[in-house]
């Protein structure tokens, strides 16, 4: 409730997401609660802990997608792809 209530004062078009191994879990439920207030919204996942489970962690139903391995270039290449809704193919390290 509490992070329900926070976020509907906070939509965004992308939201993203770092998590540590032991908190996956709760990072899973917060990317769920923004997808049932923003379900247009893009939720990225990435960092240490997903880019080994990068397969995993997408198929997760709130994740649309994870950028593995260094994110200096992909992130910032799939923000620019979203936003001119161009080929998302064209991203590297992204699942």
């Amino acid at each position: 409730q509490d992070v329900s209530r926070t976020l509907s004062n906070h939509e965004a078009d992308v939201y993203l997401f770092s998590p540590m191994t032991p908190n996956i879990d709760f990072a899973y439920q917060i990317a769920e609660v923004i997808k049932s207030l923003y379900p247009q919204c893009v939720i990225v996942f990435g960092g240490v802990m997903a880019t080994p489970r990068h397969r995993e962690v997408a198929q997760h139903p709130a994740v649309d997608y994870v950028v593995s391995d260094r994110g200096e270039f992909a992130l910032p290449n799939l923000l620019k792809t979203l936003r001119d809704r161009s080929d998302i193919t064209k991203v590297g390290n992204l699942t």
